[in-house]
């Protein structure tokens, strides 16, 4: 058996105020102020989560489920692009109408209980047209992005336009926009201008001026309205940083298309899997070499990668472990805001007279493979990075200033290792978590098997486990707490990972869950235990400490009165019911909920969102349960209570939505669906499973979707497109994947394009899926 060892016994670093530039106040009295270890909200360690959502790509009759989606997974705080195009196509014509209404976004985001971090530009990137710069721009006798005079001017007058859309939605009115993000990667990148011949690209400058332009953008942002506690910019790749009045931002991507060219077409491995010290004196690199101390202020991303949009020259997909692993270790490594671009998909808007994306990516999809797709869609990623924001959440106090602990040679560890188990210790004292990561980008990993970790404290060494190895699975992280305080009993170590605390009557629930290879064992520091009651778990004492082997089973949980009198109930779930496992403000207070479907929480009610034609049994378990009576859609329901929970079921009939199909050609489909096929149904989508290049949908000749073949269903959302699909119907064309040579043919007065070799293009099977919902509320107690 294989034992790696770290010593934590050095001790944790100094918390103490830091960016006194930044921070504010509220009309209620709420505070937003900075540590050098996190941001504090009222003076508490705020450890928050953002997730990227762009207004102007989603239909705003979905913004209020969208947000409430990004709520429900644990995200405090919407962040958006303002992009220039999108709002001023035309010069001197602004347009803040419909999808484009920024106002009534942050409206909603206050609505929904979330803060909101506006990313105004005026260079966003974002893969949309020119970066997000207005075409009219192009050929300006003045550098952009610069401290010329006349490009400011420009800026003044986009600022002001935002500002007067925002005017009294800011933290100090006592609104929801708690931030603003300056520019974006202002002297690293640039994006090409989409107004060039292809052949002849040009590009929109990386930009000059350096901390000094931030400095000017910060004034005339302030001069415009646009002040919030806190201004942002991102620092990586060399990014300029204003040291003391932005905070710096980074992030990480694991899938980087940027990358591959035809001269290279193959991905190598990132360093985004090997643990690393954020705030220490460790590695750098391009993406994260700060000029100032990392000690000296919090390690805070705005763009982790929830995803990654396909680009034409690399069609990957995205593992939902990738972006659960990549939120572990930068947690591990000291992250004080975890950041995620993107964190809801989305689809472009159309332009006036041109498409508004970059030619490298689709004209109209950007799905991202986010943890919320394109159409609303709740996938794996959602739900693994749901239970983590839930531990970074509730754990805070304990997180917030603990240092990063590493075993020797792990900054040095080669991406391409699958051998060397990774892992990372967060510690403060004698407490703290292991982080552990068996997940690797473009590289195969392998089970790690019967293997156990020592942690060398000032005054003890804990074991993971007390006794025999266990497996890290393949494409599996894990965080483990030792010393861990519950209510005045001492979890010296378990081997199951934390979710969340929840405070019922008297007693403190703590919900852990199980990793599939990793049997559940809880040590307890004995002294600190008065009694214990645990049916059906395995259970022994050895030197000083109770060991608890508990089933995986939510509701199978054993009991445990401290030694400083309050009851403790931990509940062990199994990794498949810890995806289904959330903490949601219903019904007056916090309760546990498990849903086998998507789940939109909204105080008062819950929904069930699922996308099947076939009967379906959903299932609602809440704990603890409300007071009053429980209906569905309308109808009462009778609960059964197991081990303190109460399970709601409803079961659902079948909903088939018939679709008139003509194939027209290999790759070519006519596809008409009728009016009623919407009765009863949230939306309908479509689902096509095809091979070729390109997948186009378009309304009466207007291209309305479009898909880059990788090999996955390709889906897309209808409700969005009636009246008009009603009348018109939705041509399919998949443009074909070619295998062979392009010839070149003179042909009279021009030329001719000839192809020899194979072509593909094929619709494999065109399906409905009815989107159905199930609404549970409460109905009160009669008088």
């Amino acid at each position: 058996m294989s034992t790696y060892t770290v010593d934590a016994r050095r001790p944790a670093p100094t918390v103490h105020p830091a960016l006194p530039g930044l921070g504010g106040t509220s009309p209620s009295g709420d505070t937003i102020a900075f540590t050098n270890a996190s941001m504090t909200l009222n003076g508490k360690p705020w450890l928050a989560v953002a997730g990227e959502i762009h207004y102007a790509r989603l239909p705003r009759t979905r913004w209020r489920d969208s947000l409430l989606a990004l709520k429900g997974g644990g995200v405090d705080i919407a962040s958006t692009y303002v992009f220039w195009i999108h709002h001023e196509e035309q010069r001197g014509r602004f347009d803040w109408d419909g999808d484009r209404d920024l106002r009534r976004f942050v409206e909603m985001c206050a609505e929904t209980g979330l803060y909101a971090i506006v990313r105004v530009g005026p260079f966003c990137h974002g893969e949309v047209r020119n970066g997000g710069m207005p075409d009219w721009l192009y050929g300006s006798p003045f550098p952009l992005r610069s401290n010329d005079e006349r490009y400011l001017a420009l800026v003044r007058r986009l600022y002001r336009e935002i500002g007067r859309q925002l005017r009294g939605l800011f933290f100090a009115d006592g609104g929801p926009i708690i931030g603003i993000q300056l520019e974006n990667e202002l002297m690293h990148a640039g994006a090409p201008w989409e107004t060039t011949p292809r052949l002849c690209t040009e590009w929109v400058t990386s930009g000059t001026g350096g901390a000094e332009h931030l400095r000017v953008l910060r004034s005339i942002a302030r001069e415009s309205g646009l002040d919030a506690p806190i201004h942002t910019s991102t620092a990586w790749g060399g990014a300029p940083v204003l040291e003391g009045e932005v905070l710096p931002l980074y992030g990480g991507y694991a899938f980087c298309p940027w990358n591959v060219t035809e001269s290279t077409p193959v991905h190598s491995p990132t360093r985004e899997y090997t643990f690393r010290d954020y705030r220490g004196a460790g590695r750098r690199d391009s993406l994260f070499d700060p000029p100032y101390d990392p000690a000296s202020m919090p390690f805070a991303c705005c763009e982790m990668g929830g995803g990654m949009q396909s680009w034409y020259r690399y069609r990957f997909v995205v593992p939902a472990p990738s972006v659960e692993a990549m939120a572990l270790v930068k947690l591990a490594g000291g992250c004080s805001l975890l950041g995620y671009y993107m964190y809801h998909g989305g689809s472009n808007p159309a332009g006036k007279s041109v498409f508004l994306n970059e030619h490298v990516v689709p004209r109209i999809s950007y799905d991202f493979q986010a943890p919320l797709g394109e159409f609303g869609q709740q996938r794996d990623s959602y739900r693994r990075l749901r239970r983590l924001h839930r531990f970074f959440h509730d754990f805070a106090d304990e997180l917030a200033p603990m240092g990063t602990v590493l075993p020797e040679g792990a900054e040095e560890i080669d991406p391409r290792d699958v051998d060397t188990l990774r892992f990372a210790v967060r510690a403060k004292g004698r407490s703290g978590f292991l982080f552990l990561n068996n997940y690797q980008d473009h590289v195969e990993t392998r089970d790690q098997d019967v293997l156990s970790v020592a942690i060398a404290l000032p005054d003890e060494k804990l074991r993971f486990p007390r006794s025999v190895g266990f497996t890290l699975a393949r494409d599996t992280c894990a965080i483990m707490p030792f010393n861990l305080d519950m209510a005045g009993a001492r979890l010296a170590t378990s081997t199951a990972q934390p979710i969340a605390r929840l405070d019922v009557d008297d007693s403190m629930h703590c919900f852990f869950f199980a990793h599939a290879a990793i049997p559940a064992e809880y040590c307890i520091a004995a002294e600190t235990c008065a009694r214990i009651d645990a049916p059906g778990s395995a259970t022994e004492k050895h030197d000083g400490v109770l060991v608890v082997h508990p089933p995986a089973d939510v509701r199978s949980a054993f009991t445990l009165d401290s030694a400083a009198g309050k009851r403790v109930v931990v509940h062990t779930l199994t990794e498949k019911e810890s995806l289904g496992f959330s903490v949601l403000h219903l019904w007056g207070r916090d309760r546990a909920v498990m849903a086998d479907a998507d789940v939109i929480a909204d105080r008062s009610s819950l929904t069930l969102r699922f996308r099947e034609e076939q009967s379906t049994r959903v299932t609602l378990t809440v704990f603890p349960d409300v007071p009053g009576a429980m209906a569905a859609n309308g109808r009462p329901l009778r609960p059964s209570a197991s081990g303190g929970f109460a399970s709601y079921t409803v079961d659902i009939p079948a909903r088939h939505v018939p679709l008139d199909v003509v194939q027209t050609g290999s790759g070519d489909a006519e596809v008409h669906i009728e009016g009623e096929a919407f009765a009863d149904v949230r939306d309908v989508l479509l689902r096509i499973e095809y091979e070729g290049d390109v997948g186009n949908a378009l309304i009466d000749g207007r291209l309305v979707a479009d898909d880059f073949c990788n090999g996955t269903p390709w889906y897309i959302a209808l409700d969005r497109f009636r009246p008009e699909l009603d009348e018109k119907g939705i041509c399919l064309h998949i443009s074909p994947r070619r295998s062979g040579t392009a010839v070149i043919r003179e042909s009279g007065m021009a030329l001719q394009q000839a192809f020899t070799g194979a072509e593909l293009a094929r619709i494999l099977s065109i399906t409905a899926l009815p989107e159905r919902e199930v609404r549970f509320h409460e109905v009160p107690a009669g008088p």
